[in-house]
């Protein structure tokens, strides 16, 4: 999941954020920089997430 689409990352971090707390989620999201859109995202899936966020 860390490795995939934008998608699988952020269900990775909402995953992480369930199991190990927010503090774990969003230092995800701080160092590794998981959520940022990459070459090989599709936009408009990545704005439908964000919105279903």
């Amino acid at each position: 999941m860390r490795e995939g689409g934008w998608g699988e990352r952020l269900a990775y971090v909402i995953l992480v954020g369930e199991i190990e707390g927010a503090d774990a989620a969003l230092a995800l999201m701080d160092d590794e920089k998981l959520l940022e859109v990459r070459e090989d995202d599709e936009p408009q899936e990545v704005e439908t997430l964000i919105q279903t966020m």
